[in-house]
């Protein structure tokens, strides 16, 4: 958990534009973890003030996101990873449900939840490089021109008030002051409900589509740096002794461009759907998946509908929350999992 900064004061940004100058640090006595300004050796822990403080590898330098409390679940910095991961479309919307309830059943046996991209790539959903490199976007110094971009578009868009735009701008300066990792605005925008994440999504493709904005940024992270060498005049001669086999991959590589389109459009035309129950009229319905609940019942048009859960014996009941299968209200198993189309209604 963050309990404060200690040391001193020594934050800053390189060249890169990537925050630098936080530490993560973790008490050797009672396993507390905190964020100090710079490093030095015999830092007491503030929070039992005998243990001694030492460092610890934050991956891609996210220090927040490596000191995170978890011990409660659905860690912001947790969320703030998985939705940029979703966005990007290293994973589905259904595995980045899937992560967090993977997440939380380490709270169940008690244990300590691991980060969230420890999860996504035990599950093999995301490689250690993709991980790391997302973090390291996350860690990017923000207010930046990505955010000015997305306001930008936001406004033309006519998607929100100017006023709306420009407190959660301020509020992102804010954030940046006082921590290492800062939210892209269009993050700030959503927690703060000014934006739906399809409308955020939205600008955030459209975006992407002209070559800028934060998911083209992701996209130049997740590359890496260029490889150079002094073999050129190599390859130029390999590439002249082989010009018919290029010939005979480009047509292949056009073919499976094609069937790579049809594809997409095939899985974007069907967007994850799941069954919610209504807390109004208890109607079940099928809706487009979203971890922004309650929903609206097309039922009863009430905001009141919620991810269905269904038990061992058969109950079927409401979840507050979509990332976590709580155990049923009306006899106690837990023995619970969603509620499928296949599953008989009552």
């Amino acid at each position: 958990m963050i309990a404060g900064d200690t040391g001193p004061a020594d934050q800053g940004a390189d060249d890169s534009g990537v925050r630098s100058g936080y530490v993560a640090a973790e008490c050797e006595n009672c396993s507390r973890r905190f964020r100090l300004r710079g490093w030095r050796e015999g830092v007491k822990c503030p929070g039992c003030e005998g243990g001694r403080l030492a460092p610890l590898v934050a991956d891609g330098g996210a220090v927040d996101y490596c000191i995170a409390d978890r011990s409660r679940g659905y860690a912001q910095p947790d969320i703030r990873f998985a939705q940029w991961a979703k966005w990007a479309e290293l994973i589905s919307p259904r595995q980045y449900e899937l992560a967090f309830i993977k997440q939380q059943r380490y709270l169940q046996t008690e244990e300590q939840p691991p980060p969230i991209h420890r999860v996504m790539v035990e599950e093999g959903w995301l490689t250690e490089k993709q991980a790391i490199g997302l973090l390291e976007f996350m860690c990017k110094k923000r207010p930046d021109r990505d955010d000015e971009r997305f306001a930008g578009a936001v406004l033309r868009a006519d998607l929100a008030e100017e006023e709306d735009v420009r407190k959660a701008r301020k509020l992102q300066e804010k954030i940046s002051g006082k921590a290492n990792e800062t939210p892209a605005l269009c993050q700030v925008m959503l927690e703060k409900r000014i934006l739906s994440e399809t409308r955020t999504e939205s600008v955030l493709r459209r975006l992407q589509d002209m070559g800028m904005g934060s998911l083209a940024s992701v996209s130049e992270v997740l590359k890496g740096p260029a490889r150079t060498g002094g073999k050129g005049a190599g390859l130029q001669k390999t590439l002249a002794e082989n010009s018919h086999i290029l010939k005979y991959g480009a047509i292949v590589a056009v073919l499976f461009l094609v069937a790579a389109v049809v594809w997409r459009w095939q899985v974007y035309e069907s967007p994850d759907r799941f069954l919610t129950v209504c807390d109004s009229c208890e109607q079940v319905s099928e809706l487009v998946w979203s971890p922004h609940v309650p929903l609206e019942c097309p039922e009863c048009r009430e905001r009141s509908a919620f991810p269905a859960r269904i038990c061992s014996q058969g109950h079927i009941f409401a979840s507050r929350n979509p990332y976590h299968t709580a155990p049923c209200p009306e006899c106690g198993t837990t023995e619970v999992r969603a509620l499928e189309k296949e599953d008989p209604e009552g």
